[in-house]
């Protein structure tokens, strides 16, 4: 997500939230210029305890870059009058507390928008604000219906990415908020903003309805029984990433590994074999020279 470093400025952030999807989204917004105060409890972020690295994690580090941190104790009445006394010039709060954490603590939006009610409140949660459920990325990308999705022989492999944390919940609440901003502009009115992480990751499950070919609505073409969209490994261990959907593009990927248009007609299982024997015979640096002025959605990598 590119910003312009001088297009938040003056704006400021009190940031409550922990882990990815929230600090990720307050370091966004700093990046473009936002003043962002990032409220610890007394212990610390959760990323600075086991298992993780204490306060050398490089994930918090770069999570929270160009930040102010202040650690308090949100029942500590002392801290809370303090807090309050930041509302009236903050812009945009973003938290991440399981629902009702925050009312319980006296810095619910109902309260808070009656100091101002030009506020920007996004909390980020899980499963929505109806729900008081703990959870990770993993466990969003499970009841969204996605892990198995990637599943072959049976194996459900860990997702690479955090594909829940940073797109259903980082840049959700970064694009609200900018929405929200432009809104206040005309009206001078805040909001509130419910990012429901599971429930943004629908899209990615409803896009998998289209990964179908027209003749054949049982055969996935983006979920591992196509040819044309494959990861194949070469002799070295090195790997070869197809994306040759497009009839061109797999006329020159064909033409290139030396496949004739009797193979084509193969049965796809078979097909993603003979290729992957083919891949098999020379080693990454090979391909990648081979590949390098293809131009047909093939990438060779580590």
């Amino acid at each position: 997500m590119i910003l312009t470093k001088k297009s938040l400025t003056n704006i400021q952030v009190l940031d409550f939230s922990s882990f990815i999807p929230g600090p990720l989204a307050a370091r966004l917004l700093a990046d473009a210029g936002a003043q962002v105060t990032k409220i610890e409890r007394p212990t610390g972020d959760p990323l600075t305890a086991p298992p993780f690295a204490g306060m050398d994690s490089p994930a918090y580090k770069w999570l929270n870059r160009d930040k102010t941190c202040q650690r308090l104790n949100l029942k500590d009445m002392a801290a809370l009058k303090l807090l309050l006394t930041q509302i009236c010039h903050t812009d945009i709060i973003i938290e991440s507390y399981r629902p009702g954490v925050m009312d319980r603590l006296g810095l619910g939006y109902n309260k808070m928008k009656l100091l101002n009610p030009g506020l920007i409140y996004c909390a980020i949660s899980g499963f929505g604000q109806t729900q008081s459920r703990p959870g990770h990325d993993l466990n969003f990308q499970a009841e969204a219906g996605l892990l198995h999705r990637s599943a072959g022989d049976g194996i459900i492999p860990l997702p690479s990415a955090l594909l829940a944390d940073i797109a259903a919940g980082s840049y959700p609440a970064v694009i609200n908020i900018l929405l929200a901003l432009r809104q206040r502009e005309q009206s001078g009115q805040g909001c509130y903003l419910d990012i429901n992480i599971t429930g943004n990751l629908q899209p990615f499950r409803e896009c998998s309805r289209f990964s179908n070919t027209a003749q054949d609505k049982t055969w996935n073409l983006l979920e591992g029984a196509s040819p044309r969209y494959q990861i194949y490994e070469t002799r070295d261990a090195g790997k070869v990433a197809v994306a040759a959907l497009e009839e061109h593009f797999w006329h020159l990927f064909t033409q290139a590994i030396g496949l004739d248009s009797s193979h084509l007609t193969l049965d796809p299982s078979l097909l993603i074999d003979i290729i992957g024997q083919r891949i098999r015979s020379q080693d990454q640096h090979y391909w990648q020279n081979r590949f390098l002025r293809l131009h047909a959605c093939v990438s060779v990598v580590d």
